[in-house]
């Protein structure tokens, strides 16, 4: 190549040596480059003794669970609800405080089964739950308060799931008959039918001790005295007599005694007479 073609090359080379170089004092002496926007990938770094190291800023939430489920090794699964952003710095946890951490930052729960770990949503726990609760079926007995008005009281306790069946009210005023004695038609006291949780059945067993309770009541009791005269009594007793005397021998008016004048009072009426009286009264009598 003739040497005259080859000095616009040469002249180009530096213009553009000369371009760059301008470029660069142009600068001021503390300025620097705009930093880069740090990346939404997760650094995730599991160590050879278990613990985690894991380093997010705004990285989706399901993408964070991925990188802990391939490894760790560990099967997760998500609901289809569960969804969102993570920014997490954590060092030397262990796996389980990691997943907490980061399921907590971001509002959800998780439950363990055998070798998986199901991601989920706080309604959706609740619900699985619920589910695998027990219900129970308990009778009550009632003596004093209906069976209705044990409802009223019992059906605040009630869980979600939990239900309550009574007796009928019983029909009263049935008319007797020539085979039917009348009366109400529920031979048996009032009873509940309860199903529900065992927490809640006792609860209402409490409140049914506090209601289900024998009502105050005033006793009122009469005596009814009934008194008859007949031969042998129709003369009255004088109670001063009653001392033992032996009515018998007396024949005339006792001046030993106050007012006695048996007349012909039949030995036989005498006998059935009991009585005591004071043996002193001779005291008090005049000789002969």
């Amino acid at each position: 190549m003739p040497t005259n073609a080859r000095l616009p090359v040469v002249g180009a080379i530096a213009c553009l040596g000369a371009a760059i170089l301008l470029a660069i004092t142009s600068l001021a002496p503390g300025q620097q480059t705009p930093p880069t926007k740090p990346s939404a990938d997760p650094a995730l770094n599991i160590t050879d003794t278990g613990t985690v190291e894991l380093h997010v800023q705004g990285a989706d939430l399901r993408r964070v669970l991925q990188l802990l489920s391939t490894q760790s090794k560990t099967n997760i699964i998500a609901s289809k609800e569960v969804q969102g952003t993570v920014t997490a710095d954590l060092y030397g946890v262990t796996f389980t405080q990691a997943l907490e951490s980061v399921l907590q930052s971001a509002g959800f729960t998780y439950i363990q089964k055998g070798n998986f770990i199901y991601v989920m949503t706080e309604k959706q726990y609740t619900d699985w739950q619920e589910s695998k609760r027990e219900l129970l079926v308990k009778v009550f007995k009632l003596s004093y308060v209906t069976a209705a008005d044990a409802k009223e009281f019992l059906t605040p306790l009630l869980g979600s799931n939990g239900s309550i069946a009574v007796t009928p009210a019983p029909a009263v005023g049935i008319a007797s008959s020539a085979t039917e004695t009348g009366g109400i038609s529920l031979a048996v006291e009032d009873m509940l039918l309860v199903r529900d949780y065992s927490e809640n059945l006792e609860k209402m067993t409490k409140v049914l001790r506090e209601i289900d309770v024998r009502p105050q009541q005033v006793l009122i009791a009469a005596t009814i005295l009934r008194a008859t005269l007949t031969e042998t009594n129709i003369l009255g007793i004088d109670f001063n007599a009653l001392a033992g005397v032996d009515f018998r021998s007396l024949s005339s008016t006792s001046t030993g005694v106050t007012s006695i004048t048996p007349g012909a009072v039949p030995a036989e009426q005498l006998d059935q007479a009991t009585s005591t009286i004071r043996t002193d009264f001779n005291a008090g009598l005049p000789n002969g």
